[in-house]
């Protein structure tokens, strides 16, 4: 099943590269190249996009992630950008960040994982950036989650929003090397076990 893509980039050439990147791969077929932030929301009312690839660096873009995810929450929002984005991304709704500096394969893949992802996922930060250990707040959610509570559940438990909750998810997951919440709670314990 082919998964029908809007690529919203700095310029076209940018945007016709991430299109060869993901036209070559399955399951991606590129709908639209578009450099223009406001043709956006117009291109997406069109309703035959699953999969929309947000370049940060596209005048707008930030201002953009908040009305299409109002107006289509059902849409899977991949931005692309410098890591210190990330945080913006997840904040306006993103359904995942990809880190601009990866390889095309790496970059593939990451999109591939945000689309089979329900948790907000970070893909292409350097492990070696990061602590050993996952921090006081990634902890909390990984265990809530060894606990079987939902991301409602646990935003609610520790007072922070969903879109929070998957962002640390996603974090911890990276950090353990791991794609799921059975695995980073196995993961998790031995980390303190250690």
């Amino acid at each position: 099943m082919l998964i029908h893509t809007l690529i919203a980039a700095r310029s076209p050439l940018y945007g016709r590269g991430i299109a060869a990147a993901l036209e070559h791969r399955a399951p991606f077929a590129v709908a639209a190249v578009i450099s223009e932030a406001d043709q956006v929301v117009a291109r997406l009312r069109a309703g035959d996009v699953a999969l929309a690839v947000l370049d940060v660096a596209l005048g707008g873009a930030a201002s953009l992630l908040q009305p299409i995810r109002y107006a289509h929450p059902e849409l899977t929002v991949v931005t692309v950008g410098p890591r210190d984005w990330a945080h913006v991304a997840l904040r306006n709704g993103a359904s995942g960040f990809v880190v601009d500096d990866v390889e095309v394969d790496a970059f593939v893949e990451g999109v591939r994982s945000v689309v089979a992802s329900s948790d907000f996922t970070l893909v292409g930060a350097d492990p070696a950036d990061d602590a050993a250990v996952l921090s006081a707040r990634e902890h909390e959610v990984v265990s809530a989650a060894a606990r079987g509570l939902t991301n409602k559940q646990i935003a609610a438990e520790l007072l922070i929003t969903e879109q929070t909750v998957k962002f640390h998810l996603g974090n911890a997951f990276r950090k353990l090397g791991v794609t799921n919440r059975a695995q980073a709670a196995v993961a998790a314990l031995r980390l303190d076990a250690a």
